[in-house]
């Protein structure tokens, strides 16, 4: 249900959908957190920060933040790429939902 939600083009609410019920595997079952890595979830979910939606980009910093936490697979994972500029790119955001967010991600 997840992988097909998880696209910048879908409606707000199926990716915000898609982002609670990964927060939801991972929160009442952390150990699910390798799920959610195997399932190649974690770059969807990077993919949705392009969204246009605050609610969106907002809730997919907020889930990063769960899937990584106390999981270092899932912290490198995070890291490829260009994924760390972005999450940069959120902290100079005044004032904003977004750099709050940001700045709750552990150092990776």
């Amino acid at each position: 249900m997840a992988r097909r939600s998880l696209y910048v083009g879908n409606a707000e609410t199926e990716i915000l959908q898609a982002l609670k019920f990964i927060q939801h595997l991972c929160q009442n079952n952390p150990s699910t957190r390798h799920v959610v890595r195997n399932a190649e979830l974690i770059p969807m979910i990077v993919d949705v920060l392009k969204s246009s939606s605050r609610r969106v980009r907002c809730k997919a910093l907020e889930i990063l933040r769960v899937v990584v936490e106390e999981d270092d697979d899932n912290k490198e994972i995070l890291a490829e790429g260009d994924t760390v500029r972005t999450i940069v790119k959120f902290l100079s955001h005044e004032q904003s939902k977004e750099r709050e967010e940001a700045t709750y991600l552990p150092a990776l």
